[in-house]
């Protein structure tokens, strides 16, 4: 993606990401959002509907994420997403969220559309005194890059539409060790111990927007949301770029 400005529509089920210099619009794709009533606290929009009350159908992401004040997200993550598939409906979230891995840039397209999709559909979030990323861990080539570019570039969108509100580093990962494939039990014990709180930072009383680019298990999240809590946050609420399915 070129430094071209970025620009965000938002329609009735998806986002339209395109860049435009004043005189040439280029279409980059869209983002399909979720639309479907989801669970106040996870997020699931897997919800049944009985006797005229909504249940959700989670279980295990309550428990992991039982110190979050809610799970919010742009859209879905597919891991192994189908480039046939997204070239035929121009969605473009899941590899947007691939290469923000290795390229700052995407974060700019990303955190417009997650700011624009908070001021119509989440706009609790628009109540929050400062955001924290999920860190990466300093030996992680990418560490300045997914959730901690995302949050930056979203902190410009509160600046930009007259809220200003501080990026607060507030976690530090002190483990670099990944989840994937693990059972739940050896993921839970791992992600115990992967973060601490920066010892130099406060969220005492505030209201916090914990950012990060994908939502599985909800482990990494609920542990985040933990330390926050036990150091003086308000409220935490969870908001991330996709939801992997």
């Amino acid at each position: 993606m070129s430094l071209i400005p970025v620009y965000c529509e938002l329609k009735d089920d998806h986002i339209v990401v395109y860049q435009s210099d004043g005189k040439t619009r280029t279409d980059h794709g869209i983002y399909n959002i979720i639309t479907e009533r989801t669970c106040s606290k996870c997020g699931d929009p897997r919800m049944l509907k009985v006797k005229g009350e909504f249940h959700c159908l989670e279980s295990y992401l309550h428990s992991s994420l039982k110190d979050t004040d809610g799970i919010f997200q742009l859209g879905y993550y597919h891991k192994k997403y189908s480039s046939a598939k997204q070239m035929m409906n121009k969605d473009v979230l899941s590899k947007d969220i691939i290469k923000l891995k290795n390229n700052y840039n995407y974060a700019v397209p990303i955190a417009k559309a997650m700011f624009l999709l908070m001021k119509s559909n989440f706009p609790i979030l628009l109540d929050a005194d400062a955001l924290v990323p999920v860190p990466n861990h300093p030996d992680d080539p990418f560490r300045h890059t997914k959730a901690i570019a995302v949050t930056t570039e979203l902190a410009n969108e509160y600046s930009q539409h007259g809220k200003p509100i501080p990026v607060i580093s507030a976690l530090n990962k002190i483990l670099n060790k990944s989840t994937h494939g693990l059972s739940r039990s050896e993921r839970e014990e791992i992600v115990e111990n992967m973060f601490e709180f920066n010892k130099n930072k406060s969220v005492e009383n505030k209201n916090i927007v914990l950012v990060d680019d994908v939502l599985t298990a909800g482990n990494i999240k609920g542990r985040c949301t933990t330390i926050l809590k036990e150091h003086g946050a308000k409220r935490v609420w969870c908001f991330v770029i996709g939801r992997t399915i």
